[in-house]
């Protein structure tokens, strides 16, 4: 039970220098790969409507073919394992930063939805192409927590100082 109080106040500036670059380099290998991703994204369907839809439903004018159900299942089970693990590592480091409690859980949840729309979407997108909207809702959700996830403790374990550190310090006690 000691652990989980000491959990509730230690903050990853406390971090001993070996830490902190461990976890910055972690941070920085996954800033790369959302980027990447984002990159990949434009080369494959153009982050437009049309794109999206011929990607997943597929376009005979454009000589591409839709999705089928196993290449989806695959791509699916792939990202069903290793996302959330993403979004494990990088929520728990999230937390332990100094920011607001219930912003924090609104980021982490955030990022939660974003990625199991994310990992829907694509199914939905080929059912019908109605559902494009939330693809790219579900993106910019998802990618924008994770970016805060992966931002905010790279800067309050390098850049906080310690007046910062005091201050919250007589905040919560």
């Amino acid at each position: 039970m000691r652990e989980f109080a000491y959990l509730q106040q230690y903050k990853l500036w406390m971090a001993p220098a070996p830490q902190k670059i461990v976890i910055t380099l972690f941070l920085l290998c996954v800033t790369v790969g959302l980027s990447l991703n984002i990159w990949i994204g434009a080369e494959k369907h153009g982050w437009t409507s049309g794109g999206v839809t011929d990607y997943y439903r597929g376009n005979e004018e454009r000589m591409m073919f839709g999705k089928t159900t196993m290449e989806l299942a695959e791509t699916t089970h792939a990202h069903l394992f290793t996302m959330p693990i993403l979004w494990l590592i990088l929520g728990h480091l999230f937390v332990l930063t100094g920011w607001p409690t219930p912003l924090k859980g609104g980021v982490v949840i955030g990022a939660f939805v974003g990625m199991a729309a994310e990992l829907a979407t694509p199914w939905l997108v080929r059912g019908g192409g109605g559902w494009v909207w939330l693809k790219f809702s579900a993106g910019y959700l998802m990618g924008a927590g994770w970016l805060c996830m992966t931002l905010v403790p790279i800067y309050e374990m390098w850049w906080v100082r310690e007046a910062t550190r005091n201050m919250r310090k007589r905040r919560t006690g």
